[in-house]
């Protein structure tokens, strides 16, 4: 639970996270250095307790088939899977668009610079 506000901040967050972990893997080129770049965000995800709308369906899925909580899909909806997603959202396009003005439209040399990207 909690109030929408902090549940959609606590998404963004969440989803930077998720993003840069996402980035880090793709820009190093050993597995080790995938190992540490995805590593980091992760910890500091779990951490810090964020929100992250695809991992909450799960848990409340379980949580509902099983009993083990007085929620509704209703109030689990409501309450936080929307909010949620609506923080990961808004957080993955912090990411996105943070890769393109740093890098440029269309330049994905960052990524795998043995890859040139030909622009038009």
């Amino acid at each position: 639970g909690g109030d929408w506000l902090g549940l959609v901040l606590s998404g963004v967050l969440g989803n930077i996270l998720v993003g840069l972990a996402a980035v880090f893997a793709q820009m190093a080129r050993t597995l080790p250095g995938k190992a540490a770049g995805v590593a980091f965000p992760v910890m500091a995800f779990v951490a810090t307790g964020v929100q992250h709308s695809t991992a909450n369906m799960a848990y409340f899925s379980i949580a509902l088939v099983n009993g083990g909580t007085s929620a509704t899909w209703k109030n689990a909806f409501v309450w936080n899977i929307i909010p949620a997603s609506l923080g990961n959202l808004i957080g993955g396009s912090i990411v996105a668009c943070a890769l393109h003005v740093l890098y440029g439209w269309g330049n994905f040399e960052y990524i795998h610079p043995e890859h040139k990207v030909k622009h038009r």
